[in-house]
């Protein structure tokens, strides 16, 4: 029966091991990119950061426009992320909310 236990131990290093290289490699990852960027390169954050530019796609309201984008239940853009990795991309953040996140 302590054969089963053993194989039970063995296999549970192992995926110890898996998840630990992997926890390694996440780890790494999250000193070079920011975890606001989402895979579409867009910001999510709800804050205003130094590495957010207008969404290419954004289409600037137009001065005639008679209801606002807000007004008329459109969620505006997120804005395009330039970080490009390497740096601290934290040290752009800052405490002021992003318009329309409040």
């Amino acid at each position: 029966m302590s054969g089963g236990n053993d194989e039970y131990k063995e296999s549970m290093e192992s995926i110890g091991d898996i998840f630990t290289d992997i926890a390694g490699v996440v780890e790494a990852q999250a000193k070079l990119r920011c975890p606001y960027r989402n895979r579409h390169d867009r910001c999510t954050a709800l804050f205003v950061c130094g590495h957010q530019e207008p969404a290419p796609d954004e289409k600037p309201q137009k001065a005639h426009d008679e209801e606002p984008r807000k007004a008329r239940g459109e969620t505006p853009p997120k804005p395009a992320c330039t970080h490009l990795g390497g740096n601290d991309y934290a040290m752009q953040w800052t405490q002021d909310p992003l318009d329309g996140a409040t």
